[in-house]
Parts: C-alpha cells; structure tokens; sequence
C-alpha cells in the first residue's frame, strides 16, 4: 500500500514526544518525594527503556504483519499509554509500601513499583517508532518535530510543575498521550476510530477529574512516613523541589531545634512551624515578634560558633531557609544581612506566606533576600562581608535535570572556596557546618580539606593556623579566616566549648583535638602527598568534578570496595553503589533488546549495508547525544545561576536545535546520493565546539559571570543550539541512506539500538563524571560521534 503522510502525523509524534519529557520529569520529581532522591533517576531509565524495547515489538509486528498494520494500531497504542500512564500513577499513590518487604525507603525492592510505569513508555514508544518506520522517507520532518516537540515538553515541564503537582503533570502528560490517539485516528485508515477516540478522551478526562476530587492523585505515603497523619499548612511544587510546610514538629518537640544544640539548653521550646523538601530535608521556620532577645536559643547551636568570636556588621547566610541564620545574625547586632536562597518558593514562604508568622522581619533592610544560587551570588557580588554562613546545605532532592546533580554541588567545590574567601573582610570569618557523625567525620574533614587548599591557593604561608572545628552533637563547624586565629580567639572558643558541651577538633595552639582531623592539619603544606596514603578520597572538589558527598575514590567507587573507614556516609555510598547497580542491570537489559532481534533480522532478510557499520553508528548516536546533553546542564548550572535556567535552556535549545538539524540534514549530508563522507566536516566542528565550550566555562567561569544575565543567556543558547544543530544531522541522514538502499525493514532495530544506548548512555554519563569530571564525560560523547561519522562513511560506501 502507498504511504500516506500528513502533516497530522507531525503533530501526533510532537504530542507524543512532548509527553515522555514532561512524565520523565515528572516521574523524577514523584520519586524524590516518595523514594530516596538516587532512586528518582529511574524515571529517565524507564522512559528511554520502554521506548527501546517497544521498538523491538514494531520490528516483531513489521516482520509478521507488514509496515501497514503498524499504522492501524498507533492510535490506540497512543490511547493506551495515556491510559496506563494514569493507571500506573494511581496505583503507586494508593499503596503505602512501607509495611511490606520493601519497608525501608533506602532499599533498593522501593524501585519495584517504579515498573508500574513502565507500559505506558512503551506503548508511547511504540508509537514514536512506528511512526518513524512507516513514514521512514520523511524522517527529516518526523525527526524535527519529534525533536522540537521533546524541546518544548522540556520547557513545558517546567512551567507545569510550578503550577501543578507533580502527580497532576504526570496526567498531562498521559492526556498528550490520549490526544495524539484522536489525531492519529483522522490520519489512520480504520476511520471507526474517529468517532470512537474523541469521545473516549472526554471519558479519560472526566474520570481523571473525579479521581483528583477524591483525592487519588495526592501524595500521602511519603519516604518514612504517612503525610495524612502530619499537620500540614502548605504545599508547593516545583521542577526544582516539593515544599512543604507543617504546623508543629513531630520530633523533639521539647526543645527548639537545633543542627548541634547543646547538651546543656535547659531553656523553653520555641514557636517553629517544620518546613521539609521533599519529604526529606528539613529546617524550622521560628515564629517571632521582632524582639530577638526572645532567641536566646539560638546561640546554643554549633553553627553560631563563631558568634563565641564577636558580633558582624556585614553577614551573608548561604542557603537562608527558614531564616534561622538570618535571625541569629540580627541577634547578634548585624547591620546588614543577605540571605541567599536558591528556591524562590522557599523565600516566598518567609517574606509572603509566613510573613506574619516571622514577624515581617525578612520583609526589608536590614535583611535583603536575594533569590540564586549561592555561588553565583558570590562570584557576582561587589560586596564584603564580615561572615558568611553556610549551615548543612544539601536538599537529598533530585532536580529535575537528573538526580546525581544537585544544585549544592556549586557550594562545595575548590573554586567556590577561593571565591568565599576573596569575599571576607581582612578580620572576616567563613563558617561551613556539615555532619560529624563519626570518629572520621568525612563532610568534616573534606571542608578542612577545601579550606586548606584554597588558603594555600591564595598563598597562606601556615593555613592550619587559620582554621577551627568544633562539634556539636553531630554537626561539625569549620572556622576559616583570612588571618591566622590568634591566641584570645582560641580562648574564647574553649571557653564557648566548656559552656556548651561542644567539643574542639582542632584549635590552632590547642591539644587534645580529633585524631583524624589534626593528621589532616599536620600535612596541611604537603596534602598531594598525603590525601592520596589514605583509603577515602578526601581531596578538593573542582567545579568539573563537584561531587562533594562522594568519598570513595574513583576505582573503589566503580568496583564498590568494602567500606573500610566508618565516615557516616553510607547514604551517600548508597546513591553511587545504586547508580553503578543500575548500569549492570539495564546493561544486560539492552543487550537482550537488541541481541535478540538482531539474530532475527540476521535470519529473515538480506541487508545490503552493513549491520554491524549500522548498529555501531545508531549505538554511538543513543550514547553520544546523553554523554553530551548532562554535562551541558551541570556546566550551566554555574554559569546561568539557578538549575531550573539550565534545565530550560538545555532541554529546549538543545533539543529545537537538534530538531533544526534533522530538517536540514537531507539537503546537506546526503542531497546528491554522492558515497563522499560529508558528515565528517560537522562532527569534527561539533568537537571543536564542545572543547571550547568546556575551556571558556572552566576557565573563565569568573569573567563570565561578570556578565550581565542576558549576556551570559545569549552565550548559552550559543553554544547549546550549535551543539545541538550539529548533533541533529547524523539521525536522520542514516536512516534516509538506508531507505535509499532498501534496508529500512532494519530501521525498528536500529531504532532500538540507539535508544538502547541512550538508556546506557544516560547512567554512563554520571559514571563517567563522578569517577573522571564532566570535561572528560563529554570527551567520551565527542569520540562517539567521531565513531558514528567513520561508522557513517562505511553505510555510504555499501
């Protein structure tokens, strides 16, 4: 039968494509509240995992019913995912796993109803490749809009999850679904289905709307707990975090709360409401009447250590939260006070929401509320500051750019450091509390670390003298200081001990500190000599390589080497031994997906390029295209200031522009039939524009952001959309070489192929980064796409 094309199939593949990237996100957002945040990056897994195995079932249905059935069956595959989609959401909501054997929120059996979600990506992917296999010769058209509609779906993801909660945008996206069924059916020969499908789409959405009155798409069972029982005032999602607000603490309601509080408080609770991100980090909103010598409790915390110093004219508090930092330094006297907080929901919360609640204190001067990134604020700022706070910053939340990079990182790199330090007056102190919860405190110990590099990175002849711990509890508090601490100042912190029960670690000019952190002291002037003699990996993080919370070093994290120091960090540990995990398991998935067909097309048809030229070239397009797309959103989390900007930048620019590619790659790659190689010319472009986009973001990070925001906008879109256009040309230029040979009955296993690589692909490219730096991970996507243009040239030549 001749192929009919019509622009409504563009806009079917759009509506699909634009839903498997707002349920991806969705699905990432969903599984930080409900599972630990490094199980949430399964929803991209299970997205790009039903589309590839769906292909195998195209290739199947095509062999056995020929290339017209496929098109009879779209709309109600279409039909079929939104509807699963649904289903497998309500189903999730419904059940509270934490009474059956997966109990335990941080066990790796939680990611066992994640599969409920499976079905509805493959039947999703089914239809994106069906679509591709029957209308094979327009695959510059299917591509670009396949492309561009991911793009905007990136972008409308975004947009959605500020208006809805995540559940609810995860029924957007199945209703994308649905409604490409409708669409389908005015282009499908079976035109029953165009009576029958739009009525039945009126059904779906009615039915999700008495599902949501009823209260079926709401999340009650979160991590380790039942939200119904808790007291709960306020929710606001986002593509960054799920805020939530609850009225009175259900732990330790006896005492404030406090990170380190000493031992020794005798005094009365305060009036805190518990504010948590999702579902997991928590910190207290403390209620007040403007009157901070009601906050007395304030000071008994390990973080306001360095109050034991002094009062502070000029504070800034990385990561202002709740505002408890902000109201210890307005306490203390401060004329001026930044908080810095990277989620605009959470400064809404203090300055509109709970404004009377705090007493309007965050409304105005002396307290100036700046939404950023914390990093950003500080590369930009003209500013000096007599203290900066950073007090446990880190969300145990996936944003939804990929649940391995989280927007903290930026903190807690050498280069950060350098910046905090250039930002402090002359007698000015920079205080970063992180967890001690064992004898070999490892958040500790690598602040000291990062410390000690950037004060020898600024030429600080002792730097040891220049750094305090103290712990409280188990919260350890690192004091850096421009000048060396003088003998009053270690006095004064003894004494500050004694009265709260904390303990010094180290103090300059004092004994009896933690032996693991004074070993690190005593090598402070030759730490590349001693770092590397001990068994976890302690040394700085660098902005290419900022993985703060990961301490095992690079081959005992691969090969996951038996713990031998107790750091306290086995939740961390646990996010990289189930991303490694992860890459086995879908590794021997893939290879079932696409071995097994293989045999068969081997078996049923004569191909006259070559299979294993073929396979190779859409295997290094799946990885190359995910080894590329995550470090561009890490890379640009610094330089644009917030991830949502990185978020949206990447996803739509990369994505619109590869699409452009795609709608061009006929006219320019393979428009004269010729067997020359004219694909080699813009990879080898396209590796020129990597490498230079990595030099100029890694080593003129501070100039850049000297820009102003649009500037620095411009720059991005740049080089994203540049990547993108010349990532876009290869696709879509092989499949028409290999409709003009006749070999497009391979183009279902192949297209399983290349989303095969793009599952591995996208869990490689955190791999790579966490054992080697984002530069090298897009070095490795580089060398892909050269392997797929040499791959490519041997399909011309066949």
């Amino acid at each position: 039968m001749k192929q009919r094309f019509s622009n409504l199939v563009l806009v079917a593949i759009g509506l699909v494509s634009a839903g498997i990237v707002l349920a991806e996100v969705s699905l990432t957002r969903l599984f930080s509240v409900t599972i630990w945040y490094h199980y949430s990056f399964v929803a991209v897994s299970l997205a790009m995992l039903g589309m590839t195995a769906s292909a195998v079932f195209v290739h199947r249905l095509r062999l056995k019913a020929g290339a017209d059935a496929i098109e009879r069956y779209l709309p109600l595959f279409a039909w079929g995912a939104g509807v699963l989609l649904v289903l497998g959401l309500t189903t999730y909501l419904a059940v509270d796993y934490r009474g059956t054997f997966m109990e335990e929120s941080s066990s790796p059996l939680r990611l066992v109803p994640t599969l409920l979600f499976l079905p509805g990506f493959y039947l999703a992917g089914a239809v994106v490749c069906g679509l591709v296999v029957r209308h094979a010769r327009e695959i510059d058209r299917l591509y670009f809009a396949d492309l561009v509609a991911a793009g905007l779906g990136g972008a409308l993801s975004v947009l959605a999850l500020e208006l809805v909660s995540g559940p609810l945008a995860l029924v957007l996206a199945g209703g994308l679904f649905c409604l490409a069924g409708v669409v389908l059916a005015f282009s499908c020969p079976v035109t029953q289905m165009r009576r029958t499908l739009p009525i039945l789409f009126i059904v779906f959405s009615v039915a999700v709307g008495a599902v949501s009155s009823l209260g079926g798409l709401t999340v009650r069972y979160t991590k380790d707990y039942d939200e119904t029982r808790l007291e709960k005032v306020y929710e606001k999602w986002s593509a960054l975090a799920r805020i939530t607000v609850i009225r009175s603490r259900w732990f330790m309601k006896e005492t404030p709360y406090g990170w380190g509080l000493s031992s020794k408080y005798k005094g009365p609770p305060a009036d805190e409401m518990w504010l948590e991100q999702d579902a997991s980090a928590g910190s207290p909103i403390v209620g007040t009447d403007g009157d901070f010598s009601k906050l007395g409790f304030l000071d008994w915390d390990v973080t306001a250590a360095a109050y034991a110093l002094g009062g502070y004219d000029d504070v800034a508090v990385i990561g202002l939260g709740g505002g408890r930092d902000a109201l210890l330094a307005l306490r203390h006297g401060a004329r001026n006070v930044w908080g810095v907080e990277i989620n605009s929901d959470i400064a809404d919360l203090i300055t509109d929401h709970f404004a009377d609640f705090v007493g309007h204190v965050f409304d105005g001067p002396p307290v100036h509320v700046v939404v950023a990134d914390g990093r950003t604020f500080m590369e930009r700022t003209d500013e000096r500051f007599d203290l900066i706070q950073i007090s446990l910053i880190d969300s145990w939340a996936a944003s939804s750019s990929g649940a391995y990079i989280l927007a903290e990182n930026n903190l807690y790199t050498l280069q950060a450091f350098e910046t905090y330090l250039s930002r402090l007056k002359d007698d000015g102190v920079l205080t970063v509390s992180r967890w001690a919860l064992t004898e070999t405190p490892g958040e500790v110990i690598r602040l000291v670390v990062l410390g000690l590099e950037a004060l020898n990175s600024l030429g600080v002849a002792d730097p040891a003298s220049h750094v305090a711990v103290i712990r409280g509890n188990l919260v350890g508090t690192v004091l850096f200081q421009k000048r060396p601490f003088t003998g009053e100042q270690t006095r004064k912190l003894l004494a500050h001990c004694e009265k709260m029960d904390f303990t010094p670690l180290y103090l300059p000019g004092a004994s009896g500190g933690l032996k693991s952190v004074e070993l690190v002291m005593q090598n402070a002037g030759k730490l590349d000599e001693f770092l590397p003699l001990l068994p976890y990996d302690f040394t700085a993080p660098t902005d290419d390589r900022p993985f703060f919370f990961l301490m095992l070093k690079p081959w005992d994290a691969l090969f996951l080497a038996p713990f031998t120091w107790d750091t306290g960090l086995r939740q961390n540990f646990t996010a990289v031994k189930t991303l490694y995990v992860l890459f086995v398991i879908l590794l021997l998935v893939v290879l079932l997906v696409v071995l097994v067909p293989a045999r068969q097309l081997k078996k049923g048809q004569k191909l006259k390029s070559s299979p294993i030229a073929s396979g190779v070239l859409f295997a290094s397009l799946g990885l190359g295209f995910m080894l590329v797309e995550i470090p561009f959103i890490q890379k640009l989390v610094l330089i644009l200031g917030h991830p949502i900007y990185s978020l949206s930048v990447v996803l739509t620019t990369l994505l619109v522009a590869s699409g452009i590619g795609a709608a061009v790659s006929r006219k320019i790659i393979v428009a004269d039939g010729s067997r020359r190689n004219r694909l080699v010319p813009y990879v080898l472009i396209l590796c020129g524009l990597l490498t230079t986009f990595f030099l100029v973001t890694g080593l003129f990070s501070h100039e850049l952001l000297q820009m102003s925001f649009a500037l620095r906008l411009v720059l991005a879109v740049v080089f994203t959309g540049g990547a993108g256009f010349l990532m876009g040309l290869p696709f879509p230029s092989a499949v028409l070489v290999l409709e003009q040979q006749g070999d497009n009955r391979a183009l279902p296993w192949l297209w399983a192929v290349n989303g095969a690589s793009g599952v591995l692909g996208s869990v490689l490219a955190f791999a790579v980064a966490l054992l080697a730096g984002f530069a090298a991970t897009v070095a490795l996507g580089a060398l892909c796409y050269l392997v797929a243009a040499a791959a490519f040239g041997r399909l011309k030549n066949h």
